[in-house]
């Protein structure tokens, strides 16, 4: 997600957070999970590994602020999105971890479901994201991504270790996007990070270091939904469900 607060962790709701710069989400939180389009409402209950099913629905995992749909296999990838505005067209065709917003819910989240067994065959991060520079817009794999929020020069000068490093993550031409806990929403802020990427986000840095620790490959799929300024948390709310409709078509489109 981009970035913005005063949004929930249910699963496939209405209005999710700002995921875009990943600097400027909403939070919330819910009490009904939605299931896939067709499928009847799954009432949340907030036990920790227990499965909600409801007919015609795959089984949902609660944990935490995060919420796993369906069941990860080795023959198909794992569909990683912050909240649930962002994964609200998304069939019941994959596995689908909604982690909550930032850095520590995603990795926690991702760490805690591959380490309960099986692993699928990819991890996919697919969210909205903000842009930092002009002409940047539509949908983008990203190629390296970066931590803005952690001084990695500073760690290194103090214990001689990198922390933080940058993540290669794609092939080719394509945008470097830049992860962080901050909601961008100020002229400043875009421009001290224009300096270094192209996009910004809350959550990509931390899945892709989860999947390159697993051993296990790593894309994240990013659909600009504002320009990471002045009105960005507004611009999010009237974007993100269309945003949401062209990362679901994506996933139709691979064919799994």
């Amino acid at each position: 997600m981009h970035g913005f607060r005063t949004l929930s962790y249910g699963l496939y709701r209405s209005h999710r957070s700002h995921r875009s710069h990943r600097s400027h989400r909403p939070d919330g939180e819910v009490a009904t999970a939605a299931t896939p389009a067709g499928a009847p409402a799954v009432p949340h209950r907030a036990v920790t590994g227990r499965a909600v099913t409801g007919p015609g629905t795959p089984a949902l995992r609660t944990m935490g602020p995060m919420r796993l749909l369906g069941t990860i296999s080795p023959d198909r990838p794992l569909l990683v999105v912050a909240v649930r505005e962002e994964a609200a067209h998304l069939d019941d065709r994959l596995p689908v971890l909604l982690t909550g917003m930032g850095k520590v819910n995603a990795a926690a989240a991702l760490a805690t479901v591959l380490a309960q067994g099986e692993r699928p065959s990819e991890v996919i991060n697919l969210g909205t994201a903000g842009a930092l520079r002009p002409g940047w817009e539509g949908m983008h794999h990203v190629v390296q991504v970066i931590q803005h929020d952690l001084n990695t020069a500073a760690l290194e000068h103090l214990t001689g270790r990198t922390y933080g490093a940058p993540l290669v993550v794609g092939k080719g031409d394509g945008p470097v996007l830049a992860t962080g806990d901050l909601f961008v929403d100020s002229p400043a802020a875009k421009e001290r990070l224009a300096e270094h990427a192209d996009l910004v986000d809350m959550e990509g840095y931390a899945v892709a270091t989860v999947a390159h620790r697993a051993g296990l490959p790593v894309r994240l799929v990013k659909y600009v939904s504002d320009e990471a300024g002045d009105g960005a948390a507004h611009s999010w709310r009237e974007s993100v469900d269309g945003c949401a409709r062209h990362l679901a078509d994506w996933v139709r489109e691979q064919g799994w």
